[in-house]
């Protein structure tokens, strides 16, 4: 009791990780700052120059003329729902790789796309990264998480695998499963899963067979507090997805996981690919740098 009433405490803190060098908690040991040479500093200016240069050609996409969409497209009216749990680039690469894997669908046809649910603005609305304004997802109260649209003949299927992967994401013993980014904690992080009609949903039961460690699946009444070990489920016509600014969209995870480094496939090709085919498109929020 002790260790999850302390775990809980830890998590009840706005402060994360995942999508800023601002956000993180500074470290109150450790080694001393590195100290650099007048060769040094120019090599690092130079490699900072680069990455730049790069970063900006990568943020121009070519026009969006004659695309033709190849491969087994995904069902367009097929359910769509969302999960979180800490930060949502880790968790894209999952899911993406879930769907060009064992859904087997081409980079076209991916539908796992970042973005903020479980706040109060209303659908329709803009929801921003920390634009410090009442657009800002922390202070609606959303959650970080990725949207992935099922195929309706296979949605149980699909959903089952997704499910799966979720909650073996968690670490840790029953009764204190911790997140894959615990660095990660406070409203913004905690774990959600969005589904059409919540716990009335059919994929509901899914949901509960794919918990096999236990975790608290708990009601979403919106901009819920991180609590540890549990699940939030939400009704997703109450508390929908808004999809997250472009720069967001398959980005380099902050800390090492599996699949890290993510290959250029992922991080330019199919980015830049999804831009092309409007399947993520700009939004009126602040920009930001892709890596």
């Amino acid at each position: 009791m002790e260790h999850g009433t302390k775990q809980t405490e830890l998590m009840e803190q706005d402060k994360g990780s995942c999508s800023s060098e601002d956000d993180r908690t500074p470290l109150k040991d450790g080694p001393p700052p590195a100290r650099y040479s007048g060769v040094g500093l120019f090599l690092l200016g130079v490699a900072i120059l680069t990455m730049t240069i790069m970063s900006f050609t990568v943020m121009s996409p070519p026009p969006a003329s004659s695309i033709t969409i190849t491969g087994r497209h995904y069902d367009s009216n097929g359910t769509e729902i969302y999960l979180g749990n800490g930060c949502f680039w880790e968790r894209q690469w999952a899911y993406y790789s879930i769907e060009s894997t064992e859904f087997g669908r081409p980079n076209d046809n991916i539908t796992s796309q970042v973005g903020y649910a479980g706040g109060s603005a209303p659908q329709g609305d803009t929801v921003c990264y920390h634009s410090g304004d009442g657009r800002d997802y922390s202070r609606l109260g959303h959650a970080e998480v990725v949207r992935v649209q099922l195929d309706t003949s296979l949605q149980a299927e699909q959903f089952s695998t997704l499910a799966a992967d979720f909650f073996n994401s968690f670490t840790g013993p029953a009764g204190t499963r911790s997140r894959p980014d615990p660095m990660d904690r406070g409203r913004p992080y905690r774990s959600v899963v969005g589904l059409p009609g919540g716990r009335s949903s059919p994929l509901y039961s899914l949901l509960v067979a794919a918990n096999t460690f236990g975790m608290k699946l708990e009601d979403g009444a919106g901009g819920d507090p991180d609590t540890f070990n549990t699940i939030w489920v939400y009704d997703s016509r109450r508390f929908p997805f808004f999809a997250g600014e472009v720069y967001h969209q398959f980005h380099s995870n902050f800390f090492h996981s599996d699949g890290m480094p993510y290959p250029s496939a992922y991080l330019v090709a199919l980015w830049r690919r999804q831009q092309e085919l409007r399947l993520i498109r700009p939004t009126d929020c602040p920009g930001g740098q892709h890596w």
